[in-house]
C-alpha cells in the first residue's frame, strides 16, 4: 500500500484494494482492483492512484489507466494498472464479463430508463 500520508493527500477511497507498495511503485507496476461505487466514473480512481504515486515517488508523470469504463450508474470491479502493467490492460479488456442486474418493473424515471 502507499503510505497513509500519500493516500490521504490523494483522496484515497476506502473501497480501493492495492498491491504492495513496492509493486505499485516499481517500474513493472501493478494491477489494482477498485470496487467502483454508484455515480462514480473511472477517472477519479485513476487520478487518485496517479496522484498518490506522484506524492510517494516524486515522479511528475506516472502512467496509470483502467480496463474499461463502467457506466456511472453501475457498481462493480474496476481494474486499474500502473506503470508497466498498463500494457496488460489490452488483454484484460477482451476477457468475458458477467453482469448482475436488479430490475424493478412498473417504475418510471425522469430519464425514462
Amino acid at each position: 500500500m502507499l503510505d497513509r500520508h500519500a493516500a490521504a493527500q490523494a483522496g484515497s477511497s476506502p473501497t480501493m484494494r492495492t498491491a504492495p507498495r513496492e509493486e505499485i511503485l516499481s517500474d513493472s507496476g501493478a494491477l489494482i482492483l477498485v470496487d467502483k461505487s454508484y455515480g462514480d466514473t473511472p477517472f477519479p480512481a485513476v487520478n487518485r492512484i496517479r496522484k498518490a504515486i506522484n506524492i510517494a515517488t516524486g515522479l511528475r508523470k506516472v502512467k496509470c489507466g483502467h480496463a474499461g469504463t463502467l457506466d456511472p450508474l453501475a457498481t462493480g470491479l474496476l481494474i486499474l494498472a500502473t506503470r508497466g502493467k498498463t500494457k496488460a490492460l489490452a488483454d484484460l479488456v477482451g476477457l468475458d464479463k458477467v453482469y448482475f442486474i436488479r430490475v424493478r418493473f412498473g417504475v418510471t424515471t425522469a430519464s425514462f430508463d
